[in-house]
């Protein structure tokens, strides 16, 4: 008798610890870009796989209209390049934008962020901001990174000498994923920095993993001052690639900057749904790695780039 009361107390703990799989259907956004960088539209759901998942379907979605923030760094380090950063946020309103279908909201960040312009599809209004938009040193700064007296005395000051990228960057997705999406217009953050994060609490990581969860993709135009160390093309190039953006970096005198602007637009405005099926144990709340291929022999001779969230959270 005593054997098996042990047996059944050793079955009740294994019964306790049981896992049970719980099929979840999830949908997924991304891109394909061919060699010319042009969007491919012809893909079909049996020409790619996520690894332990099944696809279901795949939808094509042509000439989205565009919700975006635009994110302009001028901190300390961007002094010299403001003027380019501001040149190439005007140059993406200019050239991509509609104003019968999109709208756009303007940000700068140094240690905090400002709104400049909230959303509006006035863009004539929306670059008179950008144009308006200035580095403010602190007090004890002269200019060319050279500070006089005791660095940054107060909060007020190490924030206007500091770059705040991440912090900025989980405020602002935070902020538009509350925002009301009336016209299912497809969103995005476009960060105009050189990358370098010098201060703040977050880090890159969780805003990656919080854009993922957001569903706000980033994308980058890498911009910096040569004397300040020049672009940080790692950590936009991460942020960027993982959140199922693109990142972009001029040449120095932004003369290729239309060009390379089509290709974020490529991106934006054509994507792929794509709804799918798989196991989940205990993952709720918590990054599913995903990996996405092309299986597709013929295909697969061919060069393509994948723009897609490196993972997806579950509810």
């Amino acid at each position: 008798m005593k054997r098996q009361l042990i047996w059944l107390i050793i079955l009740l703990a294994c019964l306790t610890n049981v896992v049970v799989a719980q099929e979840i259907n999830n949908k997924l956004q991304f891109s394909v870009l061919a060699e010319d960088d042009k969007f491919f539209k012809d893909l079909k759901v049996s020409d790619i796989q996520i690894k332990g998942t099944k696809r279901t379907s795949l939808t094509l979605k042509s000439d989205n209209s565009l919700e975006i923030i635009i994110m302009i760094d001028a901190s300390a380090s961007q002094e010299r390049t403001l003027p380019d950063e501001k040149k190439a946020a005007q140059s993406f309103i200019k050239e991509l934008l509609t104003s019968e279908k999109d709208k756009v909201a303007i940000i700068s960040f140094t240690g905090v962020i400002a709104l400049e312009q909230d959303f509006t599809n006035d863009f004539g209004k929306a670059k008179a901001q950008i144009e308006k938009i200035e580095f403010v040193p602190p007090s004890s700064y002269i200019g060319g990174g050279v500070m006089v007296g005791k660095p940054f005395p107060s909060k007020d000051q190490t924030n206007a000498g500091s770059t705040s990228i991440w912090d900025s960057t989980k405020k602002v997705i935070e902020v538009f994923s509350k925002v009301q999406n009336s016209s299912n217009a497809r969103r995005t953050i476009l960060l105009i920095s050189d990358g370098v994060n010098t201060y703040g609490e977050s880090k890159l990581k969780e805003v990656v993993e919080y854009s993922i969860k957001m569903q706000i993709p980033i994308f980058a135009i890498g911009i910096g001052d040569e004397d300040y160390g020049g672009v940080d093309k790692k950590s936009l190039k991460k942020i960027t690639a993982e959140t199922g953006g693109i990142s972009v970096f001029p040449k120095k005198k932004l003369e290729d900057i239309t060009q390379i602007l089509k290709i974020i637009e490529q991106s934006l405005r054509s994507n792929y749904e794509l709804n799918f099926t798989f196991n989940s144990i205990n993952s709720k709340n918590k990054l599913q790695e995903i990996e996405i291929e092309i299986i597709n022999p013929a295909l697969r001779k061919r060069k393509f780039q994948i723009i897609y969230p490196r993972g997806f959270i579950v509810p």
